[in-house]
């Protein structure tokens, strides 16, 4: 056999591009899985850890999460349809494809990762509940479920990030899975003058994602329940909006978690009125979970947040919460 040693690669390239003339018409699989390699390895560093703590940077950092995000939907098309192509039988055309299955596990656990860093927790859980079939590795399986777990409990969703903590629990994780379980049960929901804002997120109606409290630390935040169709909270907004555009650049920051059930008008109130802060279409959800879960039964209603994440105040509204604002950001009037 030794005889036929040399011949062994020409033969293999051969099949291989026998493979890539019925995968890919222009034959350009191997440079496609190169590419979408060097890619990951080259987006990486742009992803690090304290990207998002700099609010400078931030607008930066979801660009680049923005771009993976695509990169991987995108190549994860082509893996499908390579593996589509690819006969069972055929040995070439099997090694091909397991280099694109590896290729975008690797894509998907950066994914994961960046998007829980960036607070991005919706695309936490999709990119989780995906990514399993492409990673091989039994240790980056249960990071996953780790990461999707917390990513529920963010999203308020606890009966889902149980089940997932029972998975992740099977898997071997059951240090994670206990202390995700812990803190979903930290995550009380009353929100108590003097104790930390329980922790959550959103994808607002303009697309942006939102997390609280950790987009907003060392400002002031108010969370503001309302609705397009409670008259109180439209008679207050112009009043709303004014004390946003005055201390907006002192450390002044408003989230609106609308009760509305339609984003499409939500969204057209708010650019119409002018309304720049993000905004939470919590109607849309038949729980109204966020509502709910901070024990919201009537509108409008407001939790003023420290810039240390603690809860000051509730229920404030006009001046006494115009008041509240300048005390907490030091603005004397």
């Amino acid at each position: 056999m030794t005889w036929i040693t040399p011949f062994l690669g020409p033969i293999v390239l051969a099949g291989l591009f026998a493979v890539l003339v019925h995968a890919d018409p222009v034959n350009e699989v191997p440079k496609r899985i190169s590419e979408f390699k060097t890619y990951v390895r080259e987006v990486k560093p742009k992803l690090p850890p304290k990207a998002f703590a700099n609010r400078a940077k931030r607008d930066e950092y979801d660009k680049a999460l923005a771009e993976l995000k695509q990169q991987v939907g995108d190549f994860r098309k082509f893996a499908k349809k390579l593996n589509e192509d690819a006969r069972a039988d055929d040995v070439v055309a099997r090694y091909v494809y397991s280099d694109a299955h590896q290729a975008l596990g690797e894509g998907y656990m950066l994914l994961v990762e960046s998007a829980w860093i960036g607070c991005d927790y919706q695309t936490v859980k999709d990119a989780a509940d995906l990514a399993p079939y492409w990673v091989a590795k039994d240790t980056d399986r249960t990071q996953l479920l780790h990461w999707k777990a917390m990513a529920q409990v963010r999203l308020l969703r606890f009966a889902d990030a149980e089940g997932t903590c029972k998975e992740l629990g099977s898997a071997g994780g059951q240090k994670q899975a206990a202390q995700v379980l812990a803190s979903a049960k930290n995550q009380t929901g009353l929100a108590k003058p003097g104790k930390p804002i329980s922790s959550f997120g959103f994808r607002a109606v303009a697309g942006e994602k939102v997390a609280v409290p950790e987009a907003y630390s060392g400002r002031v935040l108010l969370i503001d329940f309302w609705s397009t169709g409670d008259a109180p909270s439209k008679a207050e907004m112009p009043d709303r909006i004014a004390l946003y555009h005055e201390l907006h650049e002192k450390g002044f920051d408003i989230v609106g978690i609308s009760l509305d059930t339609n984003a499409k008008s939500l969204k057209a109130y708010v650019e119409a009125n002018k309304m720049p802060w993000p905004q939470c279409c919590d109607g849309l959800n038949s729980d109204q979970h966020i509502a709910k879960y901070f024990g919201v039964t009537s509108l409008p209603h407001t939790i003023l947040v420290d810039k240390t994440g603690s809860v000051k105040s509730l229920g404030l509204r006009g001046p006494e919460l115009a008041q509240e604002v300048r005390e907490l950001l030091g603005i004397k009037k």
